[in-house]
């Protein structure tokens, strides 16, 4: 590939107080992202707190001792930041793209985000908001089956708790709760400043230091402890679906030097045009949507598989899609096949770095992840280099026919695929 990245420079500080500040600068760049990203999730969690992370990310938006929520939210507007933020199992990311004559006033305005005064009305106000949240989940396709899905697959393992909590867990908290662990895990050693885009790196770390420089630690380490993965099989009868979803998760390699043969593998065998399931399941009209991702957490790492169908094909489907993992070994990478998909890659990847707001989630979560940062070029260069020997490796090491599969919808009954190593059919009524 003879594609050359716009210049670009990265640099990274350590602020007084312990806080990476990184940014990838483009001098062309039309506009600025930035994310404060505080890498504490729902992994992070007592488990009576379930989805305290989630909820305080809501109440960063509700004000503090300077800033009403109105106020905080009109002060956004003013400089036309599109802002935002989400919670994940491994992190809290506050962000925005602004241009960037006012990335400073902006940067002001994120460092506001993790002052939150949480006002006991405004803490019930948004409690209300997140139990509905919560409540259309549950009663809407595809019925949080994903949720069921973790929890089963990751049993009591912390990475197995709900993002965004339980009806009970977030009934139960306190703003003084909240405020305990806002202490506890908020701090620069626990969070990284990204930029990207035209914005300069010496006014960054200066601004920086003047927003954040007297910030304290918190003092917080993530326990980890080893992910024991579930085989289930579970089967969830809920006569008001119109289709049967399903949602498998299984073993997947983590912390790999040539992680990118994980993305082309799931880029060869994805539900996507091009995709393996593509013409397995969706081109014959077998199914309305399948899929395959990788997700990678500190210290683990799955294969996430979905799939949409009619009910009266979810029988038929659910053997058909195991026969299919298991001819995987089988059939060998093409050539062909492999040009394809290291072209799809590394044009979702050049693509996504034309806005910075893009780049910025890029460099955030690897920096979070690994403490790394990968230059878009050095990224095509590693795409470039995997061989389809190794796409057949990972292939043979981690098999698709297992882990924990939960289907939801109509059908009352399903058997699962033979042979499966997992506990018997289990049936849920709904």
């Amino acid at each position: 590939m003879n594609y050359r990245a716009r210049p670009a420079e990265f640099h990274s500080w350590r602020l007084s107080n312990g806080l990476h500040v990184i940014a990838e600068c483009h001098p062309e760049a039309y506009s600025v992202g930035l994310g404060l990203f505080v890498g504490v999730g729902s992994r992070d969690e007592p488990p009576e707190w379930s989805g305290v992370s989630h909820f305080l990310e809501h109440m960063a938006f509700k004000g503090n001792d300077r800033y009403s929520a109105e106020e905080l939210n009109k002060a956004f507007e003013q400089i036309g930041a599109f802002h935002n933020a989400i919670t994940d199992e491994e992190c809290t990311t506050y962000h925005l793209a602004v241009l960037p004559e006012y990335w400073p006033r902006a940067l002001e305005l994120l460092g506001e985000l993790v002052r939150p005064t949480l006002d006991p009305q405004e803490f019930e106000l948004e409690r209300r908001v997140i139990l509905e949240e919560i409540h259309m989940d549950e009663d809407s396709p595809p019925f949080n089956v994903e949720d069921r899905c973790r929890a089963i697959y990751f049993g009591d393992h912390p990475l197995g708790q709900s993002i965004s909590g339980t009806k009970e867990t977030i009934s139960a908290l306190r703003p003084e709760m909240m405020r305990r662990y806002l202490h506890s895990r908020y701090g620069p050693d626990t969070a990284v400043l990204v930029a990207a885009g035209r914005v300069d790196f010496s006014h960054l770390v200066a601004k920086a230091e003047e927003v954040f420089g007297r910030w304290e630690p918190c003092g917080y380490r993530r326990p980890l402890t080893p992910v024991k993965p579930q085989d289930r099989f579970v089967v969830i009868s809920k006569s008001e679906a119109q289709q049967q979803y399903l949602i498998q998760m299984v073993p997947a390699p983590a912390g790999l030097p040539d992680w990118v043969a994980v993305w082309l593998l799931t880029a060869i065998i994805g539900g996507h045009a091009g995709g393996r399931m593509f013409w397995e399941f969706i081109d014959p009209g077998l199914v309305e949507s399948v899929d395959i991702e990788f997700e990678e957490y500190q210290g683990a790492a799955a294969f996430v598989i979905s799939m949409v169908c009619q009910p009266e094909r979810a029988q038929e489907n659910l053997d058909r899609l195991f026969e299919f993992y298991r001819r995987l070994p089988r059939r060998p990478i093409e050539p062909q096949e492999l040009e394809w998909a290291k072209n799809k890659v590394s044009s979702g990847l050049v693509l996504a770095s034309e806005r910075p707001i893009s780049r910025l989630a890029v460099i955030g979560d690897d920096w979070v992840l690994e403490k790394r940062y990968y230059s878009v070029a050095e990224l095509l260069e590693l795409v470039a280099a995997v061989r389809p020997e190794r796409i057949m490796e990972l292939v043979e090491q981690y098999p698709l026919d297992r882990g924990t599969v939960v289907t939801i919808g109509p059908v009352e009954s399903l058997s699962p695929p033979v042979p499966y190593p997992g506990e018997a059919c289990l049936l849920e009524s709904e």
